[in-house]
């Protein structure tokens, strides 16, 4: 069951040409984003924050029905200055964001 034996959902998510990884927490209701090169893609983002609560709501068991939809808070992880000097290892980062955790 979400929130129960699922906590967190790890996600590597495309934005153009740039990949970034997203951790999806059920229990804080949160979203933790992470990009190599520091920047924000709320067009990308914030329809999982909209939706994953939407989806979690639909798939509960009858017994966990007073599930509120309320939509999941974004929050952007600081990353080292730099850390990514090539766009080509974006997806490389995205990934080993994901595996760090």
């Amino acid at each position: 069951m979400w929130d129960l034996d699922v906590n967190r959902m790890y996600v590597p998510l495309n934005v153009g040409k740039h990949w970034i990884s997203m951790c999806v927490n059920f229990v804080t209701r949160s979203i933790e984003v992470f990009d190599c090169e520091g920047l924000r893609h709320p067009g990308a983002v914030e329809p999982f924050a909209v939706l994953i609560p939407r989806i979690v709501k639909a798939i509960q068991s009858s017994k966990s029905r007073q599930y509120q939809v309320k939509q999941y808070t974004v929050s952007y992880v600081s990353m080292p200055f730099l850390l990514n000097k090539s766009s080509s290892d974006c997806g490389v980062y995205a990934l080993k964001h994901i595996a760090i955790f």
